[in-house]
């Protein structure tokens, strides 16, 4: 199935389509994406075994939630902090130790980063002031979390 749905990316026949899921094990960015970036609002790409987003990500303009558990991701990838729409991010069941400085865009409202292996935060995540889910249980965040952290986590 999951590569049937590659194959109607390569000849056009999800065109024009909002939302689409990819779960097949992938272990890179599968470039047939790129025929949505002037229409995809969501991507899930749940269940695969991606390690990171290619540099060219923020092509996706319009992307509103993206979903990248259960992969191999042992970041927050820098360039979703370039998708100036992107509202939801779920990076759950990962492997992620490290989460850079404004990493997020902005417009963040809901972060999942649940079953990863951090142990600390950016400060920047207290400047994410539309935050209003943020669920980081299942990490080894330890330590004296800031003002900030009490306020948005």
């Amino acid at each position: 199935m999951p590569f049937q749905t590659l194959k109607k990316l390569q000849t056009g026949q999800l065109k024009d389509v909002t939302y689409i899921k990819i779960a097949s094990g992938l272990k890179t960015f599968p470039n047939e994406l790129y025929t949505l970036v002037d229409t995809l609002e969501v991507l899930d790409l749940t269940d695969n075994n991606l390690t990171d987003l290619p540099d060219d990500f923020d092509r996706f303009r319009r992307l509103k939630r993206l979903f990248l558990s259960n992969n191999k991701f042992d970041n927050v990838p820098k360039i979703l902090a370039k998708l100036p729409i992107l509202s939801m991010i779920g990076m759950r069941n990962n492997q992620i130790k490290k989460f850079e400085e404004n990493s997020l865009p902005l417009s963040t409202r809901w972060l999942i980063l649940t079953d990863n292996e951090l142990t600390t935060l950016p400060e920047s995540i207290g400047d994410l002031v539309l935050l209003q889910k943020c669920m980081l249980s299942g990490n080894q965040i330890s330590g004296e979390v800031t003002k900030k952290h009490t306020l948005f986590c």
